[in-house]
């Protein structure tokens, strides 16, 4: 590994996601559509970036939740990793997240966060 994506991995684990206060969720069977009135466009969110918004509550780091994903499943933590980065990334773009001091976030996507193309 490079020193360049280790630094980018400890940069993402780092990371305590808090999903905002103001959010507007509608909900399906299994996802959902999720805004903020002060962002008003919607976004998707798939089964699993649906149970996120009950998990991302501003205590756990992307580290920690991966490692807890990681054990529950019993897949790798670089899978988990990935996988809780893809949804992190999902709700920064959709500026669903509020910063570590409460101000929403309204920055776009920041470079160290990615939304993969699978």
């Amino acid at each position: 590994m490079t020193q360049e994506m280790a630094d980018y991995v400890s940069t993402v684990k780092a990371e305590v996601p808090q999903v905002r206060d103001d959010l507007v969720i509608d909900r399906g069977a299994n996802d959902a559509v999720a805004w903020s009135p002060a962002h008003v466009d919607p976004t998707y969110l798939d089964p699993v970036a649906t149970l996120m918004l009950d998990v991302f509550d501003g205590v756990a780091s992307v580290g920690v939740l991966a490692n807890e994903v990681a054990d529950v499943l019993g897949i790798s933590e670089t899978m988990a990793l990935d996988q809780i980065a893809r949804i992190v990334g999902i709700y920064r773009k959709g500026r669903l997240l509020v910063s570590p001091d409460g101000d929403p976030l309204v920055e776009p996507l920041d470079a160290h966060w990615y939304v993969p193309d699978w």
